[in-house]
């Protein structure tokens, strides 16, 4: 037990590297590139597909900038909610015809559009195996605590895995499973319970995954 807490400092060390790292690349980060390829192997175009290429919006560290000039994403994204794509094809004979996806993945298309568009659609599994790495923060029983660990299994927009928490001021260590629910993105409403070096707890909060 004395080795868990010698370290807490260590980990509360990391978990705040983590969690920086993180609200800089979601702040500022997120700026105009090409688009990436999907990160799994499951993930990817049967054969003979490939990734569109992608251009993003401005960061909020670029708009920061007073000689920054809106790129031709930020124009076309301007009234969309954040999350959205707008998928722009070109026909050979120079007409051009736009899609919208939305954050949901909902597909809007424009009023009074001649061209016949239908959307088809291959769900996920309801319920499936991940790799997904998370840290937050929230009150336990012995105090605040931070937490993290990753998600192994997913059910619907649950998400179900190990960890370990830290709760202060006495910086208790305890081994933790942790349930979290899905309420934005990559952000979830955590709980977590387990047995550590003040015994049981139990603990609620917020937490970031790593996507």
């Amino acid at each position: 037990m004395k080795m868990l807490k010698r370290l807490t400092i260590p980990l509360l060390i990391a978990v705040v590297v983590v969690i920086g790292a993180l609200a800089v690349r979601w702040l500022f980060v997120r700026g105009e590139g090409p688009a990436r390829a999907p990160a799994r192997a499951a993930d990817q175009p049967p054969p003979g597909w490939r990734v569109a290429d992608e251009e993003r919006t401005s960061s909020a560290l670029q708009r920061l900038n007073p000689l920054h000039r809106p790129g031709e994403a930020d124009v076309v994204m301007k009234d969309w909610p954040a999350g959205s794509r707008v998928v722009r094809i070109e026909t050979e004979g120079g007409e051009e015809v736009e899609l919208g996806i939305l954050p949901g993945g909902e597909v809007a298309v424009p009023e009074g559009q001649p061209h016949s568009v239908t959307v088809y659609h291959k769900p996920e599994p309801a319920v499936a195996l991940e790799l997904r790495p998370f840290v937050g923060a929230g009150l336990s029983i012995d105090g605040p605590a931070v937490v993290a660990g990753v998600d192994v299994v997913r059910a619907w927009r649950l998400h179900l895995g190990p960890g370990v928490a830290v709760a202060f001021p006495d910086r208790e260590v305890a081994a933790v499973g942790t349930l979290g629910y899905s309420v934005w993105r990559n952000v979830d409403v955590r709980l977590a319970g387990g047995y550590g070096t003040a015994g049981g707890t139990a603990a609620v909060g917020v937490s970031l995954a790593i996507e």
